[in-house]
């Protein structure tokens, strides 16, 4: 999608020269900015917005899809992390049940 005009909120309007599934190049109109590469579509987030309505309600649409999946998948490894916590507490109590026991023992005879 090149020649298409987008916003950024620092470097101001420019047009992409350039883009594929991992990044978007922007030539900005203040020549001393010249052309800057950004990681598709991660700076629609924050940083850039397309002039044209109809496209920025699109990338917002994806946008809100990849949002949604890396908080799914944050929520899984977070789930995952607690269930490999709660294992090695579990562990870690044996191992620490198993010794007092072992003592306890050693000192009856």
């Amino acid at each position: 999608m090149t020649e298409v005009i987008v916003k950024h909120i620092t470097f101001g309007k420019g047009f992409v020269i350039f883009q594929d599934d991992k990044y978007i190049k922007i030539k900005f109109e203040d020549e001393e900015i010249g052309e800057k590469i950004f990681i598709y579509p991660d700076a629609f987030f924050k940083f850039i917005a397309y002039d044209d309505e109809n496209l920025q309600k699109e990338i917002t649409e994806k946008l809100s899809i990849i949002k949604q999946k890396r908080d799914e998948a944050d929520e899984k490894a977070r789930i995952e992390e607690e269930r490999l916590e709660a294992e090695e507490k579990a562990r870690i109590k044996a191992i620490l049940l198993k010794n007092a026991n072992t003592k306890s023992k050693v000192k009856h005879h």
